[in-house]
């Protein structure tokens, strides 16, 4: 991540950023609270860095010391008042509560605590203006084994190109739209906007693609606003092997209802028919059941999956891999 931005807004943006991914869940009061006191300590930092030419092994270090003078004499140098202010009365908390909020701002930059990482920060190559202005493609991957450090890292790029992409659009309304693609999006790039970005993201230039397991993990990052991704996405495209019981129900009740013929027959007693006066009946009727139940959900084929889309409803379709295709063959390989 770059700490060279001129603006105190990008500051306050990226530490929110940072601070938001790192809150797993938003109602937990207690943790809610030291993530907000840690971004508001790591708004003015990043600024002083930014204006003070310093990189982001400074912003560690006065962390890791908690010694916030040098910041501090930049901001006061620059005559940034406001930062200056936010700074010192968080160095004037309590010694008990300013180390915890030193502590979690210390957490939300972990990423950083690699040499490597630290001199690649230093000359940073991405500028997330230039990049939704032009049509080249930003790969994000990390390891399984450091997902947890790295997701604020992560999340702050991620929130640096949507802002970027939504300025743009400001200027250019024709200008074209950038795409999200994001795999495994509750545990690599749990981005806490990601319920606005799908419900605006599209008439703001930014089309979201979101891929998660189920909905009990975007339950679990994003609460109840999960339950209105099937909502807010416009298309939905279900692959086999889904197991949680609320995602299943849901997508039974979307694929509606309907009338199944049935037949009972009413057969005589032992006695009526010893006798001969009994006879059997049949009746018939029908009943409402799932077009899809659950079990068929759950066990879709391989090779199809589920597609829900405006005007179109619930359909099976066909999913092939791509270097199936020759023309996407070709593609990935820049033929094309």
């Amino acid at each position: 991540m770059k700490a060279c931005a001129a603006l105190p807004g990008t500051a306050c943006a990226v530490a929110h950023s940072l601070a938001r991914a790192g809150r797993p869940d938003a109602r937990m009061s207690e943790s809610a609270h030291w993530i907000e006191r840690a971004e508001a300590l790591l708004a003015p930092l990043l600024h002083a860095a930014a204006i003070g030419r310093r990189d982001m092994a400074a912003v560690c270090k006065w962390v890791l010391a908690q010694d916030v003078r040098e910041p501090g004499a930049i901001l006061e140098e620059a005559g940034a008042t406001m930062e200056r202010i936010i700074l010192s009365s968080i160095w004037r908390t309590e010694e008990r509560e300013r180390s915890g909020i030193f502590s979690t701002a210390s957490g939300l930059l972990s990423a950083y605590r690699s040499a490597k990482i630290l001199d690649a920060a230093c000359n940073p190559n991405f500028d997330p203006q230039t990049f939704v202005s032009g049509y080249d493609t930003l790969y994000i991957c990390s390891p399984s084994e450091a997902q947890d450090r790295l997701t604020p890292l992560v999340v702050a790029v991620v929130e640096q190109v949507r802002s970027a992409v939504y300025a743009r659009r400001s200027r250019h309304p024709d200008a074209a739209p950038v795409v999200f693609a994001l795999d495994e999006v509750a545990n690599i790039a749990p981005i806490p906007s990601l319920p606005s970005i799908a419900a605006e993201g599209a008439g703001q230039g930014l089309v979201t693609l979101a891929c998660m397991q189920d909905l009990s993990q975007g339950r679990a990052r994003w609460g109840t606003a999960a339950e209105g991704f099937f909502s807010l996405f416009s298309v939905k495209v279900v692959l086999p092997g889904i197991g949680d019981p609320w995602t299943l129900q849901l997508l039974s009740s979307l694929g509606g209802d309907h009338q199944v013929p049935t037949s009972s027959i009413s057969v005589p007693d032992g006695f009526a028919t010893l006798t001969g006066k009994g006879f059997s009946s049949t009746t018939h009727s029908s009943t409402w059941r799932p077009r899809l139940p659950i079990n068929a959900i759950h066990n879709l084929p391989p090779g199809t999956a589920l597609c829900l889309a405006p005007g179109r409803g619930m359909e099976r379709i066909m999913v092939v891999p791509w270097f199936e295709v020759p023309e996407w063959t070709r593609r990935v390989r820049g033929e094309v």
